[in-house]
């Protein structure tokens, strides 16, 4: 009984705690006043955002384009895009991205594309692309213009109301735990 009731515990604490799927919603304004925002959904894990699907790119608040926007890796100043290596946060400055109008980065010219990046030898940079060319480029000024939220999420970021299997979950956890103390002491 106390080894069921202790393996009870650890399932409910490791569920409770796994990624929760979200929305999230995204802005950059750059130094001419430009604004690209949209959304995306994607899996929370800490800071770290993962499976990015549904993303969306607009400039000033129009559609930049009609069509899927695919995620790919972004180094300023070095090679640009990569069909891998893309890291999304919470954090500004640890972002390193591009949405793009096309599922292969090799393919050229891009006709739509946002990226936002932290690493190389420049430092970081933002670029917002419509029909094959660069409509606005940026070194961002401390990230400060940069940010992502959660909009809602499968659990409890940014002050969302857990879902009601998490909460019995973790009461599940609680219980096996104190059951598994109880049971220690007799």
């Amino acid at each position: 009984m106390k080894k069921m009731l202790c393996a009870l515990a650890v399932a409910g604490l490791t569920l409770a705690s796994s990624a929760k799927a979200a929305v999230f919603d995204y802005s950059y304004t750059y130094h001419d006043g430009t604004k690209v925002s949209g959304s995306f959904t994607g899996d929370l894990n800490g800071t770290s955002i993962y499976n990015l699907s549904n993303i969306s790119v607009l400039e000033n608040g129009a559609s930049i384009w009609g069509g899927t926007f695919y995620l790919h890796g972004f180094t300023p100043d070095e090679a640009g895009y990569s069909q891998g290596g893309a890291f999304v946060s919470l954090i500004p400055s640890l972002n390193s991205f591009a949405f793009t109008s096309s599922p292969d980065v090799n393919v050229g010219p891009l006709p739509a594309f946002f990226d936002y990046g932290e690493p190389g030898p420049g430092g970081p940079a933002s670029h917002l692309g419509i029909n094959g060319s660069v409509v606005v480029f940026d070194r961002p000024d401390n990230n400060s213009n940069f940010s992502i939220v959660a909009r809602s999420t499968g659990g409890t970021a940014n002050g969302e109301v857990p879902e009601p299997h998490i909460v019995l979950l973790f009461g599940a956890a609680l219980a096996g735990l104190a059951l598994t103390r109880k049971a220690g002491k007799n």
